[in-house]
Formats: structure tokens, C-alpha cells, sequence
């Protein structure tokens, strides 16, 4: 039987089963505080591997609870 720790570890160990991205428009939201995920990294990845640039909100790691408005802004800006 799988443990929960053997399970997360397989979205790093095994191949990305899709040839490309799908095509929707991807957003990046980069929290300026986050303590959880670096900024630095988060750039690096929006930039590298999405091709796009992070939309930088304050505060930290959880902007679903701590600022809704201003992630679902974000996130609905180019619709």
C-alpha cells in the first residue's frame, strides 16, 4: 500500500504525461512575503518553464485567505 509521502514523491519522479501545455492562458501569482515557495524561484519557473511573467501580489503564501479581491483580480485581469 502507497504511503501519502510515496505519493507526492511521484509527481517529481515520473514523466509529465503530456507533450505540451494545454492551451488557456496560464497566470503566475508570486507572493512578495511567501516564506513557503521563494520568489526568486517562482520568477525563475513563470519565466523559463511557462513563458510568462508573475503578477507579484503582497502578503504571503495563502492569498486565498488573506487577500481574495486581489487574487481574483489577478487571476480574471485578462478576461
Amino acid at each position: 500500500m502507497a504511503t501519502a509521502a510515496a505519493e507526492a514523491y511521484g509527481v517529481w519522479s515520473a514523466p509529465y504525461p503530456l507533450e505540451r501545455w494545454p492551451d488557456v492562458e496560464l497566470v503566475t501569482i508570486l507572493c512578495e512575503e511567501d516564506r513557503a515557495i521563494s520568489p526568486a524561484w517562482t520568477r525563475w519557473v513563470a519565466a523559463h518553464r511557462l513563458r510568462t511573467e508573475a503578477v507579484v501580489l503582497p502578503g504571503g503564501h495563502s492569498p486565498f485567505l488573506s487577500r481574495p479581491a486581489d487574487l481574483a483580480d489577478a487571476l480574471t485581469a485578462g478576461l
